[in-house]
């Protein structure tokens, strides 16, 4: 996966830009400091600038990075898909494979070049993801299963709190719960 995904996305990485909201996004950080750009997020997404604020001093202000950190976070969230078919699943590896590896090119997200916004909507994915795995992994397993539903329940705050794009996707662990729980009878 993570070779499709170089092939996919990281082609020509370091002669990528800035895009979109990046260059007001970057200038608010880097010109007027980072508690302008937490404000400038605080009427509608307040978690959101708080996320900006760990990521913007750790990848800094070079394009390139952010590309190559977009294309290690839409590997991570395709490799967190195939972790939930395998577990839901787990005699049929073949199209648990072949179903990540669609959610990873899918090309319906035609603005992965848009790095340093997408990432971090593929941080909050990825908590997402991670939240429902651990919570899966959690009714599946006896071993461990307060301290992973604690962390799965961390992390979907993290999804929840954070913005509004995957909030419906929280009903899908209703359903996910079933399969594990009655999925065999």
């Amino acid at each position: 996966m993570l070779l499709i995904a170089v092939l996919t996305y990281g082609l020509f990485f370091w002669k990528r830009g800035f895009y979109w909201d990046e260059f007001p996004w970057a200038w608010i950080y880097y010109r007027l400091g980072p508690e302008v750009l937490t404000k400038t997020f605080s009427t509608s997404r307040p978690f959101w600038g708080m996320i900006y604020q760990l990521t913007m001093p750790v990848i800094g202000p070079n394009p390139w990075v952010w590309q190559l950190l977009a294309l290690g976070l839409r590997w991570i969230t395709a490799l967190l898909f195939w972790l939930i078919l395998r577990l839901l699943w787990p005699g049929h590896p073949r199209p648990a494979l072949w179903a990540s590896l669609l959610f990873l090119v899918y090309p319906g997200m035609g603005q992965h070049f848009i790095s340093m916004m997408y990432s971090h909507f593929y941080i909050v994915l990825s908590c997402y993801l991670l939240s429902l795995y651990l919570s899966l992994l959690a009714l599946s397993s006896e071993k461990n299963r307060a301290i992973l539903f604690a962390a799965s329940y961390l992390l979907a705050a993290v999804n929840l709190l954070t913005m509004e794009y995957f909030y419906f996707l929280e009903f899908a662990r209703l359903f996910l719960f079933w399969r594990i729980l009655f999925g065999d009878e």
